[in-house]
């Protein structure tokens, strides 16, 4: 079917493409190296990163599983995603938009869930859900403007 045959896309269609894409974006740069990514230079201010709970529980079955590589369209698309979120304009909408693009890179599962994600801002659940709804609103608005 071609373009001009198709009915155009409702409003929670964009979003729920919109929200596909932020999903795929995360699972992305979840599954890419992150190997050598600390500064260069000797006696660099960065401290040793400390592993979450979740990271240390899943290390002994995951060790030698890796996430496959994605492609460079993928890399493209993930690149293009993350421009989006830097149009939210509330930092509240873009932190909690962030915090679920969170993506376990071996089960494509979220790493936070909503009362996570509320504890971690000192809000609600419900609260920082409909941000990121209106988050994804932003998005969806400037996308298929």
């Amino acid at each position: 079917m071609s373009a001009a045959n198709r009915a155009p896309l409702s409003g929670q269609e964009m979003a729920e493409q919109v929200e596909h894409r932020l999903f795929e974006a995360g699972l992305t740069l979840a599954c890419m190296p992150s190997h050598g990514l600390r500064p260069a230079c000797y006696g660099s201010s960065w401290q040793e990163t400390l592993m979450e709970l979740d990271d240390l529980l899943s290390l002994t079955a995951e060790s030698a599983i890796r996430p496959p590589m994605p492609s460079a369209a993928a890399i493209s698309r993930m690149d293009e995603a993350m421009g989006w979120v830097s149009w939210i304009q509330n930092t509240a909408h873009r932190r909690v938009v962030l915090f679920w693009m969170m993506i376990h890179p071996l089960s494509a599962r979220h790493r936070y869930s909503w009362r996570q994600i509320g504890d971690r801002m000192g809000r609600d659940h419900k609260t920082v859900k409909s941000w990121f709804f209106r988050g994804i609103a932003e998005i969806t608005k400037k996308t298929y403007a």
